[in-house]
């Protein structure tokens, strides 16, 4: 059979009298030899190329100075060891163990779950990541969002300071004495009839009395309704006194009354000289009085 490729060539030399089916034996013609020794090269070299299919089996050591390419698979007799650039293991399950993988390294990229240990020796997590996009929190401040980009702060600043809106952003501001952006005002009111409160805030309210209310028990009362009053502030105003009213809220109504403290005709005793005015103005503080004075 004609020998056609080095795996079909004998290591015994009196087997092989031909190659590729030339004539080689003792006795061949002279061009046999000549085209013998060409065949042989064209088989050496497909071997070498991979292209008659032989196996290639290496009984001592393999050192190969270059890089090896490999395009099937590479069967080895014992495990590669960790320190030869292999696992040291056949199994995946062993390469993991002896690499020292947790669990971790089995996980989907979209579905990992970490149940223990720390993560150190990365840049801040930004803000689309569920992060803060900073590395610390100043303490005791107020944290503010800022979009995607880091977080912003508030300082406490000044004792007493309060957390105040400019309409945009948030500050640490002092409380003003009546309210953010209000001041004073000194508006004209009628005795008797309710005004609203209508600025859309609540209100600070002091009630100054004229000559027309002197000498009278004044009240300052409020309604949600204009119907049911109650009495928040109340005085007897023996001059152009002041009355204090506090805080009227947002939507609430306001008037102010007087009753006379002669009142001994109607409850006889209770108003005399000998009961405190302001227990007086306790027992009366519910009414809205229209009675006539004395003279």
């Amino acid at each position: 059979m004609a020998k056609n490729k080095v795996s079909e060539w004998s290591s015994t030399p009196s087997n092989n009298t031909d190659i590729g089916g030339i004539d080689i034996a003792e006795g061949c013609a002279p061009s046999g030899i000549n085209n013998g020794i060409r065949e042989m090269m064209a088989q050496v070299k497909d071997m070498q190329a991979g292209l008659d299919g032989d196996n290639f089996t290496v009984g001592g050591n393999l050192t190969v100075n270059g890089t090896s390419t490999f395009t099937g698979a590479v069967s080895l007799g014992t495990d590669l060891p960790i320190t030869d650039g292999g696992t040291g293991a056949s199994t995946a399950s062993g390469a993991r163990t002896n690499l020292g993988l947790g669990s971790i390294a089995t996980q989907d990229s979209n579905a990992v779950s970490i149940t223990g240990g720390s993560i150190t020796g990365i840049t801040d997590l930004a803000v689309a990541d569920g992060g803060t996009g900073a590395s610390s929190l100043t303490a005791n401040n107020v944290i503010l969002g800022n979009g995607t980009s880091p977080v912003q702060f508030v300082a406490p600043s000044t004792s007493g300071n309060v957390l105040t809106s400019n309409g945009t952003t948030w500050t640490s501001a002092a409380l003003g004495a009546i309210g953010q952006n209000q001041t004073w005002q000194n508006p004209s009111r009628s005795h008797g009839t309710s005004y609203q409160n209508t600025t859309g805030k609540p209100i600070m309210v002091t009630y100054g009395g004229s000559s027309a209310g002197k000498n009278v028990w004044t009240y300052l009362q409020v309604s949600t309704d204009n119907s049911n009053w109650v009495t928040v502030a109340q005085a007897f105003t023996s001059a152009d006194d002041d009355i204090n009213g506090g805080c009227l809220t947002t939507v609430w109504r306001l008037r102010v009354t007087t009753c006379l403290p002669h009142l001994s005709w109607v409850f006889p005793g209770w108003c005399s000289q000998t009961v405190s005015r302001k227990i007086c103005a306790l027992l009366f503080s519910s009414i809205a009085c229209s009675l006539p004075r004395e003279y």
